[in-house]
């Protein structure tokens, strides 16, 4: 698994992600760290005896090569990889739950009727102060 552009988009990479997507949820439940750890490790036997099996990479820039990485850097990938998945679902959840609490907020502070009454009444009385300074004019300099 590499950071680029085109490693993202690979088969393997695809098939990694929809993996950690399954697991997730189980992995963050999981009530100690020896049973995370062997979550991790069926992930890894998984991955390792598929039909068409994967492998964990990293790019050698010197050699301009992809080289397979240990277990354990394997095992840490998947673990962060399941981290990471849990923390973005507990975001999008924590901010759609804020969203939500912010409508509620503005629905409860909102009163439509006032707004617009307050502005009818000051438009009338608008009218009305015109209509009076018009007549006092039209009274006091006549029409020509």
């Amino acid at each position: 698994m590499g950071y680029r552009r085109s490693s993202f988009e690979n088969n393997g990479n695809r098939r990694f992600r929809a993996i950690i997507l399954r697991n997730f949820k189980r992995y963050s439940m999981a009530p100690s760290k020896l049973s995370k750890t062997r979550m991790v490790n069926d992930i890894l036997k998984s991955i390792s005896y598929e039909s068409s099996p994967g492998r964990f990479l990293k790019f050698n820039e010197k050699s301009d090569l992809w080289e397979q990485v240990s277990e354990n850097i394997a095992k840490e990938r998947v673990s962060q990889s399941l981290r990471k998945a849990f923390l973005k679902q507990q975001k999008i959840a924590m901010s759609n739950s804020f969203i939500k609490m912010n409508e509620a907020e503005v629905k409860s502070r909102y009163q439509p009727n006032h707004c617009e009454e307050t502005y009818e009444k000051l438009y009338s009385i608008q009218q009305d102060i015109f209509k009076t300074l018009l007549s006092s004019y039209l009274l006091a300099f006549g029409t020509k």
